[in-house]
């Protein structure tokens, strides 16, 4: 699996997985509690803090603690032997990291602004299974879910012009919501969707000049036509 462990079908938007609690249960019982304060005094998990560009984990580094997001975004990318960056996904508050179907992380993580996070030491999945084979489905489905998500991307990246993958990119970002709160840099999200940070700039102006998005502030901005770029989002003919 790679760094973000749960995924929701209707975009790339980490979530808290019924499965990973249970997983957490396992590992380190009261680390799923609505609050770090739910993690019991001699339990393996501590708060830990990472500042804006700080490494949370390196890509093929052993796998051996996890990561529950608390505050804050981390992105998730894979480094090109020339130095190319691929960002395969940014994790918001709820998401878990770190957990990995070998011994070694699948990813590097960067922390996008200030994060907060819960850190606690990773069983393998084959200990795990062993130990409590109950726990299976809850593998598959973080695996299942991690699939779709590469899918998406896939999709994405591969068949997708230039307006429909940064609209595809808002509509997922959005939710049910339509302000977007987006701490990433515009060359973060070139580099998500597979794009020059030039191609991404000058598609965010056009929306906007189309009166599809605003500006509402400082990294964030306002859906005013919701339907529109879903309709893009969907391949624009």
């Amino acid at each position: 699996m790679h760094g973000v462990a749960a995924i929701q079908a209707d975009g790339l938007r980490p979530r808290e997985s019924t499965a990973l609690t249970g997983l957490l249960d396992f590992l380190d019982p009261g680390l799923s509690g609505p609050s770090p304060a739910a993690a019991r005094p001699g339990n393996t998990c501590c708060e830990r803090r990472f500042t804006a560009g700080e490494c949370v984990f390196h890509d093929g580094a052993p796998a051996r603690l996890g990561f529950r997001l608390l505050s804050g975004m981390v992105r998730l990318f894979k480094l090109l032997p020339d130095g190319r960056r691929q960002i395969t996904g940014f994790a918001d508050p709820g998401a878990y990291i770190g957990f990995s179907a070998g011994t070694s992380y699948a990813t590097d993580a960067e922390a996008v602004d200030d994060v907060l996070v819960q850190q606690f030491r990773l069983a393998s999945s084959g200990d795990i299974l062993a130990r409590c084979p109950d726990l299976e489905p809850a593998l598959l489905e973080c695996m299942s879910s991690e699939l779709l998500a590469a899918q998406q991307h896939i999709l994405l990246l591969g068949r997708k012009t230039s307006r429909e993958r940064l609209a595809t990119f808002l509509i997922w970002r959005a939710g049910k919501d339509d302000m977007i709160r987006l701490p990433m840099s515009r060359l973060d999200i070139a580099d998500y969707l597979g794009m020059t940070i030039e191609t991404t700039s000058r598609t965010f102006s056009m929306f906007r000049r189309e009166d599809l998005i605003e500006l509402a502030g400082a990294n964030v901005v306002k859906l005013l036509d919701r339907e529109r770029l879903a309709d893009i989002a969907e391949c624009e003919s």
